[in-house]
């Protein structure tokens, strides 16, 4: 610092965890550490698939039942029985448009300006 000082440099850039560039003004700054993606950086495609299709089996308890004036009874002496069901989905064209516009991400590191470099060591 007391080099810097000789020299009439009052205030030093923080160059921590920065590139260093000859780019603008000197000892401005830009960049950043960060990267977004968004959807306009996705390429404009679509992901095309299909699906299996699929069966699904279960049981189900199945009792005789009437409805009276709102209420539900159990017709007498008759009791439940198991029902095996059978569930069956076809399978599916799936067509999942990305909607990009294949914009260039931005991935300049964050920087500082410089045109010159003075060494300010011992």
């Amino acid at each position: 610092r007391n080099n810097a000082t000789n020299l009439g440099l009052t205030t030093l850039p923080d160059l921590r965890d920065v590139v260093t560039k000859m780019k603008g003004n000197p000892l401005s700054g830009g960049g950043s550490d960060n990267v977004n993606i968004g959807q306009g950086n996705l390429p404009n495609i679509s992901l095309d698939g299909n699906t299996a299709s699929t069966t699904v089996s279960y049981t189900d308890t199945q009792r005789d039942q009437f409805t009276r004036n709102g209420t539900r009874s159990n017709v007498a002496n008759r009791g439940s029985k198991n029902v095996t069901r059978t569930l069956t989905i076809p399978s599916l064209n799936v067509t999942v448009p990305l909607g990009g516009s294949d914009e260039p991400l931005n991935i300049e590191n964050k920087y500082i300006s410089l045109n010159k470099f003075i060494y300010l060591g011992e």
